[in-house]
């Protein structure tokens, strides 16, 4: 696993993410299932989960770097 420092906190965090958001009603409700899949990706070395309920859709509102090409 590669990681990478997350902006100036000293925190370092893995390069890949977890995306959970089809796990539970709207997906995958297997809870045991769902347990495996984040202690395979601990195990991995995945440092994030996303647990978003969706993704956004349209443009980006705001920028969080102001003057940056996004």
């Amino acid at each position: 696993m590669e990681y990478r420092a997350l902006g100036r906190t000293g925190i370092t965090v893995s390069q890949l993410t977890l995306g959970a958001m089809m796990f539970g009603a709207m997906g995958n409700q297997d809870r045991a299932d769902c347990v495996r899949i984040v202690h395979r990706a601990l195990d991995a070395g995945i440092t994030t989960i996303n647990t978003r309920g969706r993704l956004l859709r349209g443009p980006v509102r705001g920028n969080p770097r102001p003057g940056a090409d996004r």
